[in-house]
């Protein structure tokens, strides 16, 4: 969300003229979480006055589920997956808003959003007893620590045909006929990837473990990485989170603000 918050609603809206613009609910899940009143009023009033609508894309939990019940790839940035229509409400972009006259529609959403937050966390503790390596890092470790196994789970299928097999079993296809253009194949492999770097940050014996928050943070860069991996291009502030993202679409377009990515765009 850093990178609406720092964006002006001219550039904003420039960019929504010349670019089809997708925004996963991880952005929306973010604004409504935040402390700050002022930056979720923000959010929602740059995402209401574009020149075009974006696109919302649904999180990888429901897009996953879809796609194993029909047996076939779904890719999320060629429509508008999610279903849900409040945050056009023009009251979500007044600063003043308690938000109450949307509970009803919200709550659940969130609850869902979280319940997804949880079972993140059982990825993390997969993702230490497989590597047990991961279990001797104390929190804070360099890049270093854990590249080689970000380097596995990157450029390895099996490894991710694996893990897939293991967790779907028979409840969709075969594991040996999803590949990258599957959103099954690119939900596993960014779990581990942000499994592998939650446990670098806040260390490996603790990963199952740690406060909410940093699930959260690591469960919402999962989120964007995915759906960006189906995407043109990213735009984020986050540098580790781009690294981590190109680890799995080296050809991916990076900006790191709204207004680099116009102006590139433009030839500028």
């Amino acid at each position: 969300m850093s990178a609406l918050r720092g964006a002006s609603f001219a550039n904003f809206r420039s960019l929504s003229e010349i670019h089809d613009l997708w925004l996963p609910e991880a952005i929306f899940y973010e604004a409504l979480t935040t402390d700050s009143a002022k930056n979720r009023a923000k959010c929602f009033a740059l995402i209401q006055h574009t020149a075009r609508r974006p696109s919302l894309t649904t999180n990888t939990g429901k897009l996953l589920a879809l796609e194993l019940q029909q047996r076939l790839p779904i890719d999320p940035v060629s429509g508008d997956w999610s279903g849900v229509t409040w945050p056009w409400h023009k009251s979500l972009a007044d600063e003043a808003n308690d938000l109450g006259e949307f509970a009803s529609l919200i709550n659940p959403w969130k609850n869902q959003i979280r319940q997804n937050i949880l079972a993140f966390t059982g990825v993390v503790s997969d993702v230490t007893a497989k590597f047990p390596s991961l279990g001797n890092l104390k929190g804070g470790g360099t890049y270093g620590d854990v590249e080689d196994l970000l380097q596995l789970v990157a450029s390895q299928p099996s490894f991710t045909r694996e893990v897939y097999s293991a967790v779907v079993g028979a409840d969709g296809p075969a594991a040996e006929e999803i590949g990258p253009e599957w959103m099954a194949f690119r939900v596993f492999q960014a779990a581990f990837l942000n499994a592998i770097e939650h446990a670098r940050k806040y260390g490996g014996a603790m990963a199952g473990t740690t406060i909410p928050k940093q699930v959260e943070n690591s469960y919402l860069d999962m989120e964007y990485m995915t759906i960006a991996t189906f995407a043109d291009g990213i735009i984020s502030a986050d540098s580790r989170l781009v690294d981590l993202h190109k680890m799995l679409k080296v050809d991916t377009r990076v900006f790191t603000s709204i207004r680099e990515a116009l102006f590139l765009s433009c030839g500028a």
